[in-house]
């Protein structure tokens, strides 16, 4: 149950209405709390702040039909264009960026203090009476609190749409879209590859065999969903799950993997303890959608970052220096998870006890789903190769990736092999391949 909270939470976060609606609602919520306030307090305070006399009836209904509809119209014009560059920039970067945009919390904001100020102003211009004379029940009643709280939220909308402008075409600027991403990849490896994790417990060393022979004594857990990509695990229920009922799992699949209704999720054993309950419980640790999250899913992040590279690189592009900053990012995501220690499949419990098997990805699976595709596309250009030949070498020689470095020479021999069959001339694939002097780029 709990990695259905946290993807519900994930959706919520992604999504262009949850932050405006909580916004909206709380402008709501503060109309009618000023106009209690007035009631409460009446006109007589009024009296000793003169320059709010001016809010008699018409001007308050003036004042309020004018924001409103302001509000609105700003709103819409402003999102409209903004979608209409956002959607041109993601033909050139990739269509990952318009989810990028919706993600955005500045763009949630600026949209939520639009609508919240037009409903605010609805509620309270509907409170507006002007009167009927000698009608002690009808009385005129203009909510003074409420007005100036709608021209503060009048001034606070011309600051978010001056960020606002500022914003959008900062956040989708080629250079911000592949460091944010970048960052998001720091963050993840940071997340996904702590330096303890993955260490055997007391009693317990990583090449301890697991307690259940998973070949003659498990049950095979088929995916229960429809198609879809394997979202959100929750481990730290699922290691409750196997402890509470003694049990041993080994994972099939891992996050950002796409499967099949009935294809093997998992096996767990021993068999003579599971049931139908306990398969319900152990299904309940993972959620299934119909897209890739960044939270779980390092490689999702990296093949955003390959996506732009290689439109990058595309002939109708020839942006070599976009790809530039591509790889720059991936030099630093190496560098991180290079310098991290592997996590080991085995996952113990507080006691020391066996529970879960769920193989991570491994340094060598990180490095080649970053090198295999980046060698498809910048084959046969000089500018590109030869930045991805300095990475390698660069990495190698860091003192705290030295026992990564036979792995980094094992691909680097790779891309040597594409400098010496590409359609390079003699003297470039010499400089690239070290036999004269490359200045660093």
């Amino acid at each position: 149950m709990n990695s259905l909270l946290i993807d519900t939470w994930i959706r919520l976060r992604a999504s262009y209405w949850f932050l405006p609606s909580i916004i909206s609602i709380s402008a709501v919520a503060t109309a009618v709390v000023a106009v209690q306030l007035d009631l409460h307090f009446g006109n007589n305070w009024v009296r000793n702040y003169p320059w709010l006399l001016a809010n008699q009836p018409a001007g308050a209904r003036d004042l309020l039909s004018t924001l409103a509809a302001s509000a609105i119209t700003v709103a819409g014009v402003t999102f409209s264009m903004t979608l209409l560059a956002v959607s041109h920039a993601s033909a050139q970067i990739g269509p990952r960026l318009l989810f990028d945009f919706m993600r955005d919390r500045g763009n949630q904001f600026t949209l939520g203090v639009f609508i919240a100020t037009f409903l605010y102003c609805l509620i309270v211009l509907r409170t507006v009476q002007a009167g009927v004379a000698g009608d002690e029940i009808n009385m005129a009643f203009v909510p003074h609190i409420a007005i100036t709280v709608a021209v503060a939220l009048a001034f606070l909308n011309v600051i978010v749409f001056i960020f606002f402008i500022h914003h959008v075409p900062r956040s989708i600027s080629v250079t911000s879209v592949i460091a944010r991403v970048g960052d998001e990849l720091a963050n993840t490896v940071q997340t996904i590859y702590p330096e303890l994790l993955g260490s055997g417990s007391a009693g317990n060393t990583p090449g301890d065999e697991p307690a259940v022979d998973f070949e003659h004594n498990s049950v095979d857990l088929p995916v229960s969903a429809s198609a879809g990509y394997f979202r959100v695990l929750d481990f730290e229920g699922l290691l409750a799950i196997t402890k509470e009922h003694d049990l041993v799992v080994e994972l099939k699949l891992a996050p950002g993997n796409f499967a099949l209704q009935g294809q093997t999720l998992m096996r767990a054993g021993p068999a003579q303890k599971m049931n139908s309950d306990i398969e319900h419980e152990l299904h309940s640790a993972i959620s299934w959608g119909t897209e890739r999250t960044r939270e779980q899913d390092v490689l999702f992040l990296v093949e955003q970052l390959i996506e732009i590279l290689g439109k990058a690189m595309s002939p109708g592009v020839n942006g070599q220096y976009t790809a530039l900053l591509c790889v720059n990012q991936f030099e630093r995501a190496l560098a991180e998870i290079l310098s991290r220690k592997e996590p080991d499949s085995k996952r113990y419990d507080d006691e020391g006890e066996l529970r879960v098997i769920a193989a991570p990805v491994s340094h060598k699976e990180f490095l080649l789903a970053i090198i295999l595709p980046v060698r498809q596309f910048v084959r046969g250009d000089w500018i590109v190769s030869s930045r991805v030949v300095e990475m390698m070498k660069r990495l190698s020689q860091l003192p705290e990736l030295s026992e990564s470095k036979a792995l980094l020479d094992e691909v680097s021999a790779l891309i040597n092999d594409d400098i010496d069959s590409g359609p390079m001339a003699e003297s470039e694939k010499l400089l690239l391949l070290g036999k004269r002097g490359i200045r660093s780029i």
